[in-house]
């Protein structure tokens, strides 16, 4: 019996370092699991705004006509306005970046709004024209929408179209296109003890059929496009030093990328809408549906015509 108890006494520091050991070593994977959760949670939210990112590039500068006639020679045809879209956003994924930083869930769908200023200019000789649109915006506290939430944005880029058919008599106007718009930007969210911050920019080529048809003063149209892109979404994510304890994590801050290259990115859209022409203004009412990710864009633009 002493013998035994001699030999405790020699292997219970052994002991108590072995607990203490493999409790630090479980600690670590949880912690470990944790902050890959969230990593994981980024990345796939980045994937989402990536699909977003490359329809609202594209929800720019539609016109109505499918061609809108030669700049010269006379009537001369130039157009200049505003562009107003909006595309889907999921935000589930998002959601689930919050959740792992005991943070308060925000609504998982959203849109995903632009703004432009546009010209189109009509081709000379040949039957083409040109559009180009331009804005940049810093939207802060946008707490109509959700509070602690910021916004700023660049969009550039134009496309060229070519006319099949010029909408002469009775048959409807026929053009083929293709463009190309550059758009970054950053989203912001604070909330309680949490930053976080995603950079996003995207590449974007398309191809374009459209078809319409004008009556007077009204313009139907309908269209499809091809949509590739490289897209990258870079996020970062910090809490403060008293938040540590209560989320059970060792770190304060992460960040990562996410992004989606040119291959594995295209996209059939549809889109379609109509134009109402008003002495020399002219107001275009569009909207698009992209098949392979279920995004919906819609958008309206205002514009005078020449």
């Amino acid at each position: 019996m002493k013998k035994v108890k001699i030999l405790f006494r020699l292997c219970a520091p052994f002991l108590v370092f072995s607990i203490f050991i493999s409790g630090a070593a479980f600690s670590q994977t949880q912690d470990s699991k944790k902050i890959d959760s969230i990593a994981k949670s980024f990345n796939s939210f980045g994937s989402d705004l990536n699909c977003t990112l490359q329809n609202a590039a594209v929800n720019q500068n539609i016109s109505a006509p499918a061609w809108i006639g030669n700049l010269i020679p006379a009537p001369v045809h130039f157009y200049a306005g505003l562009d107003f879209g909006a595309s889907s956003l999921n935000l589930s994924h998002f959601n689930d970046s919050l959740k792992e930083l005991g943070l308060s869930s925000i609504p998982e769908n959203l849109v995903y709004p632009t703004v432009a200023g546009s010209i189109r200019l009509g081709g000379i000789g040949l039957p083409f024209d040109a559009g180009f649109s331009f804005l940049k915006l810093n939207l802060k506290d946008i707490d109509s929408i959700i509070k602690g939430l910021t916004l700023n944005y660049l969009v550039i880029g134009g496309d060229l179209r070519f006319a099949i058919l010029r909408g002469e008599e009775k048959l409807p106007a026929l053009s083929v296109g293709a463009g190309f718009y550059y758009l970054d930007g950053k989203i912001g969210y604070t909330q309680d003890y949490a930053d976080l911050n995603i950079d996003f920019d995207t590449k974007t080529f398309f191809a374009s059929v459209q078809l319409s048809k004008t009556f007077i003063f009204f313009t139907p149209f309908i269209g499809f496009k091809g949509i590739i892109s490289d897209s990258n979404t870079y996020w970062a994510w910090s809490i403060s030093d008293s938040a540590m304890s209560k989320l059970s994590v060792s770190a304060l801050k992460g960040k990562g990328k996410a992004n989606t290259s040119y291959g594995e990115s295209f996209i059939p859209q549809v889109y379609g809408g109509f134009g109402l022409k008003l002495s020399i203004i002219e107001l275009t009412l569009n909207g698009a549906w992209d098949f392979k990710n279920s995004i919906w864009s819609a958008g309206t633009s205002l514009r005078l015509r020449f």
